[in-house]
C-alpha cells in the first residue's frame, strides 16, 4: 500500500509539473543565460610573510596538493574517489583570472591535503586559520570544513588521520560552522574531541565568504564570518565535553538497592470510580446553537476547473492521457462565508470526562531519588593551557558532498591576527564587493522563478505545507461524523492533504526500512543460490561410472595387488608415448587402489613424479586432468554420503593431487616451471572438450569439498536438495552452535585442508627476495573471491576450529610431536590455512627491482627501523586494483564483545596449557615438552588479529586479563630465547608487545605490581615489589645480554617496547635501573656505536627513554634518576663523541680479541637462512666493552660516597643458566655468545662510518637537558652523602644513617671501602682523620629524590619537553618476508609428519637442513 501511495503522489507531482511547463511561454524556456557588463578587477598574487601556509592556487594542483586514494573507515565502497581541480570560477566570478581549489564530483567522498614546509606549533603564539569558501551551486548536503592534521602525517589522508583542529561550514540537515579540537588526556594517553557548543550558522548563498578562526594564548577563541565576529568564548568553558574532566564522578560500581523505592506518588488503592462518571461520553458534540450564515452557498463547489487554462500544444492524449484543466478555487466562495453543504461546527462536550483513573497520593515507602555515590575521577587532570595544541604537519579537506562546485581559496595558517585582517581587507573584500555588483547586474530573482514553477503544484493540492496538519485534522473529524465518501466529496483539499501525509510517511518509512535492510545485509553473508540440479545425462554418467567403479573395487583382488597397482602404473610409461584420454586402465588405478594416504605417498616417489613431469609432460598433465575430472564427477554424485566406495575414490583423488601439486610449483632442473601450463592456461577439459582453467576450478572444487554434505559436513536434512552446504563448522565467531560433525567428517576435512595448503604452497618455491613481488594465484583466487558467503563461512570455520584444539583426544591419552588425533590435526591445519589467507596481499605494481632484503640481515634491520612508523603490512603489499582480501576485511569488521571474549579466552587457554605442560612432571622426566597445544600458532594468530582489527586491540588493552597475557608472553620469551628453533615465536611475541605498547593505556597498566607466582622459580627475581614494567625491562636485559645473532630483530623491538612505555614509568626498582644503565653503558660506547649501522637506532631508543623520564617522570623514579646521576659520564662521553677515537678503540678491541673472539658479539648479524662465515674484522661484543672512558680508565660520575656501593640482587635467567649474578656496575653480566658477522662476510665489506653519518644523528640527541638535570642533581646528592657520612662519623656508628628509613631498593647492605681507595676529592685518607666505616647514603638520597625539594632544583625544561608519541609498528618488506617464511616453515614442518608432503622437493623460501 505504501508503494502505491508513494507512486501516486510522485505521479501527480510529475503530471502537474508537466502541465505547468506546458503553460509557460516558449520564450522563457529558450531564454539565453543573462550577461553582465561589470568590469572585473584582474587577479594579482598576494604575499604574506611569516605564514606557516599561504595558498592562492596559482600553479598546478600537484604535487603541492596530494589527492587521497584511501577508503573512508577502511571500506572499499567508501573510497575517496571524488575529483579535484584548480580552475577559475564559473558561477558569479568576482576576480578575473582568479583560481581556486574546486570540488568536481557529486555524491562522492573527497580528500586532499598538503604538507607544511615545517611543523607549526600553536603552543607559542596560538593559531589563526582563515580561508574562503564559495558555493557555486546551492549546497543541499555537504561539508566545506578544513582539518589541521597532527604531526607527523605518515599515511594516506582519510577520516582516520589524526587531526588537531577541524573548522569550517557544514550542511546536512543542520547548518553550522564546525569548530572541534582534539586534546590529549595526560592520564589515559588518549585524545578527546571537544565540540563547540551552539556553533554559528554559515551563509548559504553563492557569494565568496571568509571564515576565520583565532585561538589565542589566553585560551580564548573567536570565529568570524566575512570579518564579523559570530562566536567567541573560552577553550575551557564553551566546549562539550569540557577539557578538564570533573573531579568527582558517579561510582560505576554503585548499584541501586533492589528494595529502593523512588516513586513519590502512587495510585490511591482505596479510591473508587464515582457512579456518575461516564467514560463513553464523546469529547466533541455538534453546536446546537450554531446558525448557517445567510450567504453560505451550499450549491457551489470549493474547486472549479480553471476557465483560462488551455490544452498545451505538445500534449499527447495517447501518451499523457485525457487532458483536464487544472482545478482552481471557486471565486464565488471567496466572496461568501463558505461553499458546499453546511454542517454544524463541533464544540467541547461539557459532560466529557474520559477514562477514570484513581488519584495519586504520597507514597509512604518513598525514600527519595536514588543517586550513586560520588568518587574521585581516576581520569581527572587539570590543563589550564589547552591552547597548546599538538604540532600541525598538514592541512586537508576531507568531505562528503551531494553537490559539486565548492571552491576553496586564499588559505592562511599562522599566528598573526593582523595578517588575517589584512588578507580580509585587501584580498577577500574586493572580490566580495565585485561579486555583489555582478549579482546586482544579473538580478536572476531565483525566488520568483521558483515560486512560479511550484505554483501549479501548490494549486493542485490547494493547501500549503504548513496547513497540512490542520487540514488532516479537519478531514478526520468530518470522516468520523459523515463517513469517508461524503467527507471526500465535501472536503477535497483535506483528502489531498491526507494523501500527501500518508504518502510522505510511507515514503519515509520505506526508505528507513531500505537503509536498515542494507545495514543488516552487510552483517549477513549474501544468500547464495542452491546449485542447479544436474541434468539427466550427468546423473546417468555419474551413476554408470559409480557402478563400474564398484564392480572394479569388488574384483580388485588381494590387498598386495592393490598396493602394487599404483606403483605399476608408473613403470611401463614410456616418455616417448603419449597416452590417450581413453586409456582408463592407466588412470583409474590412482583412485581405485590406494587404501589411504600412506599408500599414495609411499608408492608414488618424488623420483617417479619428476621423471614423468620432465620427460613425459603431456602424460603428467593428462594424469592431473583425469584425476581432477574424476573428483568432479564424484563430488556431484547425489549418493556420495551413502556410498563408501565413492567416498574412498574421492579421497584418493584428493590424495593424488596433494602428492603431485608440489612438483608443479617446483623449479625443474633446467630452471623452468610448468605451473602456468598446468594450472593457469586454458585447455579442453577431458571428456567434455570445453575450455577450462584447472587452477581456478581446482581451488573452487577444494573449497566446495570442505562444505560437501556427507563428506566434510553432516549430511543434508530431508528435503534439502543441495550437495555443497556453506555453513560454519564449530560454534564461536559467527555461530552459536556446532554442526556436530562425525569422526569421518573431521578426518575427511583434514585431507581436504591438506590439499588446500598444497594448492597454496607456491610461496615455498619462490626465493625470499622475490616472494613479495610474485603473486600466489591460488591464494589470490581464494582471498579475493567475490562469494562473500563462502568467505565468511570458511573464515569463521577456520577460526573456530583452530581454537577448538583439545587437551583430550578420542583414543590417545597423551600426545607428543608425532601423534595427533584427527580433531587436533584439523585444528592445526585450520590455523595454518587461516594464517596464509590473512597474511596474503596482492603484490604491488612493479617498481625498481621488486625485491626485499633477506630477513635478519643488517639491511633488513635497517629497513625495519626506517619503516618504524609504517602501521601495517597492507602498505607494503597492497593492491592497486581496488580489490581487497575479504578474509582480512571481514576480520577487521569483528566487533561483538562475545566474539572478542571467545578469541581472547581460547588464545590464553592455548598458551597457559603450554606453560603447564612445560612445567609438568612428564616434561621434566622426558626432557621434552608434550606437544598437545600450539603456542607458536597461538601467538601468530594473536598478532594477526591485533594487526587486522583495531577494535580487538582496544579490547585486549582494556581487558582485565591483559596483564596476565603480558606475563605469559614474557614467560615464552624467557623460555625460548636460547633455542634457535623457538626464535620465530620469540620474535612474534616481541612484535605483539611492541604493537600493544603503542597504546598509552596498556603502558599505564604495566605500572601495576607483578605476580611472579605463575613463573618457574628459575625465572623469578628476588624483589617482591616489582611492577610489570620492571619485569619487562629485566626481560629485555636478559635477552640483550645473551648476544644471540638470531635475536637481533627482537632486540630492536624490545628497546622500542621500553621506549614506548617510558613516558608512563613509575617507581622503577633499583635493580631495574641498574640493568637499564648497564645496557646504556654498552650501547653508548663509541666502539659499539660505529660497529654496525643499526646500533645508532638502539642508542636513540634508549636516549628517548631517559629523555621521557627526565621531563615527565623524574620524581616518580628516584632509583632510576639516582642511577643516571651515578652514570652521567656516559652521557657526557656520548655528547663528546669523537669518530677518530671511536675507530681507534674499535680497532684495538678487534686486534686484542682476534679471530678467536670475533664471533662473541651482539652486533653481528646472522641470517638463519644463510650459511655464514666469521668476519676477518669482528664486531665487539657487549662484554668486550668495559665501563671505561676514552683512555681506558674507570671514570666515576660521583664520589664513592655518593655512589653507595651495593651488590646486585641478580638477573632473570633462563632455566638452564648457571652463571652467578654480577655487580650491576660491571658489564661482565652481559655475557657473549657465538655469532658470525654475516654482514661483512656476505657483502664483502664492513660498515665505514663517516663524519657526515655522525652529524646525521648526534646533534639531534636530546643530551643537553638530560645532562643539565643530572649535573644539578649531582651537587645536591653529593651534599646529602657528605651529610650522612658526617652524622655517622659523629655518632661513631652506622645505625643512625641506616635509620633514615627503608625505601624501595634501599635495603642493600653497605660494603667496606677498600683500604687503598682514595677519597672523593682524590686525596688519601690518612690516619690523622678519624676513620669510620662508609655508610650507604642511598635511603636518604632516594627519599630526597622522591620529594618536592628535588623538583625545585631542576632546571627549566619547558622548551625541551618531548612530545609523547609512540614509535609505531613497522612492517618493512624484509619483515613481511620473514613472517611469510615463518608461516610456511611451520606448515612445511607439520606436513613432514607422517607423510612427508614436501619431502625432497626443492623449497626455496627457506633452507631445509637435515638433523641427521
Amino acid at each position: 500500500m505504501a508503494h502505491k501511495l508513494n507512486f501516486l503522489l510522485l505521479a501527480a507531482l510529475a503530471l502537474q509539473a508537466k502541465r505547468v511547463r506546458g503553460n509557460e511561454p516558449a520564450a522563457e524556456s529558450a531564454a539565453e543565460e543573462p550577461k553582465h557588463t561589470v568590469q572585473l578587477p584582474q587577479f594579482t598574487p598576494y604575499t604574506v610573510p611569516g605564514a606557516a601556509l599561504w595558498e592562492q592556487f596559482i600553479g598546478e594542483l600537484e604535487p603541492q596538493w596530494k589527492r587521497s586514494r584511501a577508503s573512508k573507515q577502511d571500506k572499499d565502497e567508501d573510497r575517496y574517489d571524488g575529483e579535484w581541480a584548480v580552475e577559475e570560477i564559473e558561477e558569479l566570478a568576482g576576480i578575473a583570472g582568479d583560481k581556486g581549489l574546486v570540488v568536481k564530483s557529486e555524491a562522492r567522498h573527497h580528500a586532499i591535503s598538503t604538507r607544511l614546509d615545517k611543523p607549526f606549533d600553536p603552543a607559542h603564539n596560538g593559531l589563526v586559520l582563515q580561508y574562503e569558501v564559495k558555493l557555486q551551486k546551492t549546497l543541499n548536503c555537504g561539508g566545506a570544513y578544513a582539518k589541521l592534521l597532527a604531526s607527523p602525517m605518515n599515511n594516506e589522508f582519510s577520516d582516520a588521520t589524526p587531526y588537531v583542529v577541524m573548522f569550517g561550514p557544514d550542511k546536512c540537515g543542520e547548518s553550522k560552522v564546525h569548530f572541534i579540537y582534539r586534546h590529549l588526556n595526560p592520564v589515559t594517553g588518549e585524545y578527546t574531541e571537544h565540540h563547540l557548543e551552539q556553533p554559528p550558522t554559515p551563509p548559504a548563498d553563492s557569494l565568496t565568504h571568509l571564515y576565520t578562526l583565532s585561538i589565542r594564548p589566553n585560551n580564548t577563541f573567536a570565529i568570524m564570518i566575512d570579518g564579523t565576529e559570530r562566536k567567541s568564548g573560552s577553550l575551557l568553558e564553551n566546549f562539550t565535553p569540557p577539557v578538564n574532566p570533573p573531579k568527582e564522578i558517579n561510582d560505576p560500581k554503585d548499584k541501586k538497592p533492589a528494595d529502593w523505592v523512588d516513586e513519590e506518588s502512587i495510585p490511591d488503592p482505596d479510591a473508587t470510580k464515582p457512579e456518575d462518571w461516564d467514560e463513553d461520553a464523546p469529547a466533541m458534540i455538534p453546536d446546537e446553537d450554531a446558525v448557517k450564515p445567510k450567504d453560505w452557498l451550499e450549491d457551489e463547489p470549493l474547486m472549479i476547473e480553471d476557465p483560462k487554462a488551455e490544452k498545451p500544444a505538445d500534449w499527447d492524449d495517447e501518451e499523457d492521457g485525457d487532458w483536464a484543466p487544472p482545478m482552481v478555487p471557486n471565486p464565488r466562495c471567496a466572496e461568501a462565508d463558505g461553499c458546499g453543504p453546511w454542517t454544524r461546527p463541533q464544540k467541547r462536550n461539557p459532560e466529557y470526562k474520559g477514562k477514570w483513573a484513581p488519584p495519586l497520593i504520597d507514597n509512604p515507602a518513598y525514600k527519595g531519588k536514588w543517586a550513586p555515590r560520588r568518587i574521585a575521577n581516576p581520569d581527572y587532570f587539570e590543563d589550564l593551557d589547552p591552547y597548546k595544541l599538538t604540532k600541525i604537519d598538514a592541512i586537508g579537506f576531507e568531505l562528503w558532498t551531494m553537490q559539486s562546485g565548492i571552491t576553496f581559496d586564499n588559505i592562511y595558517l599562522g599566528d598573526s591576527a593582523k595578517a588575517a585582517e589584512q588578507i580580509a581587507e585587501e584580498v577577500w573584500k574586493p572580490k566580495h564587493d565585485s561579486e555583489l555588483a555582478v549579482r546586482e547586474a544579473l538580478n536572476p530573482r531565483p525566488a520568483q522563478k521558483t515560486e512560479s514553477k511550484l505554483s501549479g503544484v501548490l494549486d493542485l493540492f490547494k493547501v500549503r505545507f504548513g496547513d497540512i496538519a490542520a487540514s488532516v485534522t479537519g478531514f478526520y473529524a468530518r470522516v468520523q461524523h459523515e463517513g469517508l465518501v461524503e467527507a471526500v466529496r465535501q472536503d477535497r483539499s483535506g483528502a489531498i492533504a491526507v494523501v500527501m501525509a500518508v504518502g510522505g510517511l510511507a515514503w519515509l518509512a520505506w526508505n528507513m526500512l531500505s537503509v536498515v535492510s542494507f545495514v543488516l545485509g552487510l552483517a549477513q553473508p549474501a544468500a547464495q543460490p542452491a546449485p542447479a540440479p544436474a541434468e539427466d545425462k550427468s546423473d546417468a554418467k555419474a551413476a554408470a561410472e559409480a557402478s563400474t567403479s564398484a564392480r572394479a573395487d569388488t574384483d580388485s583382488g588381494a590387498a598386495v595387488k592393490q598396493r602394487q597397482g599404483v606403483r605399476g602404473r608408473w613403470e611401463p610409461w614410456d616418455p616417448a608415448i603419449s597416452l590417450p584420454d581413453t586409456a582408463e586402465d592407466a588412470w583409474s588405478p590412482f583412485w581405485l587402489m590406494p587404501d589411504g594416504p600412506h599408500d599414495v605417498f609411499s608408492l608414488v616417489t618424488p623420483a617417479d613424479i619428476r621423471r614423468i613431469r620432465d620427460n613425459a609432460q603431456e602424460n603428467f598433465i593428462k594424469l592431473i586432468d583425469k584425476v581432477f575430472d574424476r573428483l568432479l564427477v564424484l563430488k556431484s554424485a547425489r549418493d556420495l554420503a551413502k556410498s563408501p566406495t565413492n567416498t574412498k575414490q574421492l579421497l584418493n583423488c584428493v590424495r593424488v593431487l596433494t602428492r603431485l601439486v608440489p612438483f608443479v610449483y617446483e623449479t625443474r632442473s633446467d630452471g623452468g616451471s610448468i605451473e602456468d601450463i598446468v594450472l593457469w592456461t586454458q585447455r579442453p577439459r577431458p571428456g567434455s572438450g570445453a575450455d577450462y582453467t584447472l587452477g581456478k576450478q581446482l581451488v573452487s572444487a577444494t573449497i566446495d569439498l570442505l562444505f560437501t554434505s556427507g563428506l566434510t559436513v553432516p549430511q543434508a536434512t530431508v528435503g534439502e536438495d543441495t550437495t555443497v552446504r556453506y555453513t560454519i563448522w564449530e560454534n564461536g565467531v559467527g555461530q552459536t552452535s556446532s554442526l556436530g560433525s562425525s569422526k569421518e567428517n573431521v578426518s575427511n576435512r583434514v585431507e581436504v585442508l591438506r590439499l588446500l595448503l598444497v594448492l597454496c604452497c607456491k610461496t615455498m618455491y619462490i626465493p625470499p627476495v622475490r616472494s613479495v613481488a610474485i603473486p600466489n594465484q591460488a591464494l589470490h583466487t581464494i582471498a579475493y573471491n567475490a562469494n562473500k558467503k563462502m568467505v565468511l563461512c570458511l573464515l569463521c570455520s577456520l577460526i573456530n576450529t583452530s581454537l577448538k584444539y583439545r587437551t583430550q583426544g578420542w583414543a590417545i591419552p597423551y600426545r607428543n610431536t608425532t601423534v595427533l588425533d584427527p580433531a587436533d590435526e584439523l585444528s592445526l591445519h585450520a590455523m595454518q590455512a587461516l594464517f596464509i589467507l590473512l597474511e596474503y596481499q596482492t603484490p604491488p605494481a612493479k617498481s625498481g627491482k621488486g625485491t626485499a632484503p633477506d630477513a635478519g640481515t643488517a639491511e633488513a634491520t635497517s629497513a625495519a627501523d626506517s619503516n618504524a612508523n609504517t602501521p601495517s603490512m597492507v602498505l607494503i603489499t597492497g593492491t592497486e586494483t581496488g580489490a581487497q582480501n575479504l578474509f582480512r576485511a571481514f576480520v577487521a569488521k569483528l566487533h561483538r564483545q562475545q566474539e572478542f571474549d571467545y578469541l581472547t579466552s581460547n588464545i590464553m587457554r592455548l598458551l597457559e596449557e603450554t606453560m603447564r605442560s612445560n612445567l609438568s612432571i612428564l616434561a621434566s622426566v622426558t626432557k621434552q615438552p608434550t606437544r598437545h597445544v600450539m603456542p607458536q600458532e597461538a601467538t601468530i594468530l594473536l598478532w594477526l588479529l591485533l594487526e587486522n582489527n583495531s577494535l580487538f586491540k582496544e579490547y585486549v588493552v582494556d581487558h582485565n586479563r591483559s596483564l596476565r597475557l603480558f606475563a605469559v608472553l614474557l614467560y615464552f620469551m624467557l623460555n625460548g630465547y636460547t633455542d634457535p628453533a623457538q626464535a620465530g615465536m620469540v620474535r612474534t611475541i616481541s612484535h605483539i608487545l611492541h604493537y600493544l605498547s603503542e597504546d598509552g593505556r596498556f603502558a599505564t597498566r604495566l605500572m601495576q605490581p607483578f605476580d611472579q607466582s605463575i613463573l618457574p622459580s628459575t625465572m623469578r627475581i628476588v624483589d617482591a615489589s616489582l611492577t610489570h614494567a620492571d619485569f619487562m625491562v629485566n626481560t629485555a636485559f636478559t635477552l640483550l645480554s645473551s648476544s644471540k645473532p638470531y635475536l637481533i630483530p627482537v632486540y630492536s623491538n624490545l628497546l622500542l617496547l621500553v621506549r614506548n612505555v617510558a613516558p608512563y614509568l613509575t617507581q622503577i626498582s633499583q635493580l631495574t635501573a641498574d640493568k637499564l644503565l648497564s645496557l646504556f653503558d654498552i650501547i653508548s660506547s663509541p666502539a659499539f656505536i660505529i660497529s654496525e649501522t643499526y646500533h645508532v637506532r638502539w642508542l636513540i631508543y634508549l636516549i628517548e627513554v631517559f629523555d621521557y623520564v627526565v621531563h615527565y617522570r623524574a620524581v616518580d623514579n628516584p632509583h632510576l634518576i639516582y642511577s643516571m646521576v651515578k652514570a652521567r659520564t656516559h652521557f657526557t662521553r656520548l655528547k663528546a663523541f669523537d669518530l677518530d677515537k671511536a675507530k681507534s678503540e674499535l680497532a684495538a678491541l678487534r686486534e686484542k680479541k682476534g679471530k678467536t673472539d670475533a664471533s662473541r658479539n651482539i652486533g653481528a648479524v646472522s641470517s638463519p637462512e644463510l650459511d655464514t662465515t666469521s668476519s676477518t674484522a669482528p664486531t665487539p661484543s657487549m662484554s668486550a666493552l668495559k665501563l671505561e672512558d676514552g683512555n681506558g680508565a674507570a671514570s666515576p660520575a660521583l664520589s664513592d660516597k655518593a655512589r653507595g656501593k651495593r651488590p646486585d640482587p641478580g638477573t632473570p635467567q633462563a632455566p638452564e643458566s648457571k652463571e652467578p649474578p654480577q655487580n650491576s656496575t660491571s658489564t661482565a653480566a652481559l655475557k657473549s655468545a657465538p655469532a658470525a658477522a654475516a654482514t661483512a662476510a656476505a657483502t664483502g665489506h664492513q660498515f665505514q662510518p663517516s663524519t657526515e653519518w655522525v652529524f646525521s644523528w648526534l646533534p639531534d640527541l636530546p643530551l643537553d637537558p638530560i645532562i643539565a638535570v643530572l649535573d644539578a642533581l649531582a651537587v645536591h646528592i653529593d651534599r646529602i652523602s657528605e651529610e650522612v657520612q658526617r652524622n655517622a662519623d659523629s655518632a661513631g656508628t652506622r645505625s643512625e644513617a641506616a635509620a633514615i628509613g627503608d625505601t624501595k631498593g634501599g635495603d642493600a647492605q653497605p660494603e667496606q671501602l677498600d683500604s687503598k681507595s682514595a677519597g672523593s676529592d682524590g686525596t688519601s685518607e690518612g690516619a690523622a682523620s678519624v676513620p669510620s666505616a662508609s655508610v650507604d647514603p642511598t635511603p636518604a638520597i632516594i627519599r630526597w629524590l622522591s620529594s618536592d625539594s628535588m623538583v625545585s632544583v631542576l632546571p627549566d625544561l619547558e622548551d625541551s619537553m618531548p612530545e609523547i608519541r609512540p614509535r609505531l609498528q613497522g612492517m618493512s618488506p624484509a619483515l613481511v618476508v620473514w613472517f611469510r617464511s615463518l608461516l610456511w616453515s611451520l606448515i612445511y614442518a607439520s606436513g613432514m609428519k607422517p607423510f612427508g608432503i614436501w619431502k625432497n622437493t626443492q623449497v626455496r623460501l627457506f633452507v631445509v637442513k637435515s638433523t641427521h
